[in-house]
């Protein structure tokens, strides 16, 4: 299940609506699930993560999929440019290390992306 949340910090920085985030953690815990990641974007930019993603990242013990955009990219050769890593925060603040990022489809061999 993905659970978008919107951005209200607007152009160039991401804050995620407080109370849609409730929403989103209230509806796992309803349905009994464990948040397994978080996503987002860093449009123009690489798929490490940024300052305050590290200082906040470490609140949330999930993996963190930070998604690389190329920038003005948007059909088939923007796709082509896109880049995934994943990162795990803490436990202690500013601590962060890569994890594997693997895409697989049902009966599928899997795919390595980091």
């Amino acid at each position: 299940m993905v659970l978008p949340l919107p951005n209200i910090a607007g152009s160039g920085a991401f804050l995620a609506d407080p109370y849609a985030q409730y929403l989103a953690l209230k509806r796992l815990r309803t349905g009994r699930r464990h948040l397994l990641a978080i996503y987002h974007s860093h449009p123009g930019g690489g798929a490490e993560p940024s300052e305050s993603d590290v200082l906040w990242g470490s609140a949330w013990p999930c993996a963190h999929l930070i998604v690389a955009l190329p920038a003005g990219g948007g059909g088939a050769a923007g796709r082509r440019g896109v880049r995934m890593r994943a990162w795990w925060f803490g436990p202690a603040v500013g601590e962060c290390t890569e994890v594997p990022v693997l895409l697989d489809a049902p009966g599928g061999s899997g795919r390595n992306l980091s």
